[in-house]
């Protein structure tokens, strides 16, 4: 799964996006679904398009440079994990650890 491709869903049926041109796909829905109806949009699309791997973030999440190889390379490595999650923790002090995955 060497590919990414990125794309920005505005689920608030709102001009929330910034206009400057986006490096990526972007869509946003006619009405306000919400962020977790926002996320439903954009995997469907992903699925739709051939995605193998979705990974959704919020609008608040910040990625650092290659978070996705590793959750990449559990996925690859067997066929029987099927969802995986990220650390998280607070931009303001990111030395303890807020969450970690999800049950």
């Amino acid at each position: 799964m060497s590919r990414v491709t990125p794309v920005i869903v505005d689920g608030r049926g709102a001009a929330t996006m910034p206009r400057s041109r986006p490096v990526c796909a972007a869509f946003r829905s006619a009405q306000n679904v919400s962020d977790a109806g926002g996320a439903n949009l954009g995997i469907r699309d992903a699925i739709a398009g051939g995605a193998e791997v979705v990974l959704v973030l919020d609008d608040d999440a910040r990625g650092h440079r290659g978070a996705v190889r590793v959750p990449l390379r559990v996925l690859d490595a067997d066929p029987r994990v099927a969802a995986v999650g990220a650390k998280v923790v607070a931009r303001a002090d990111p030395k303890p650890l807020w969450l970690a995955g999800a049950a």
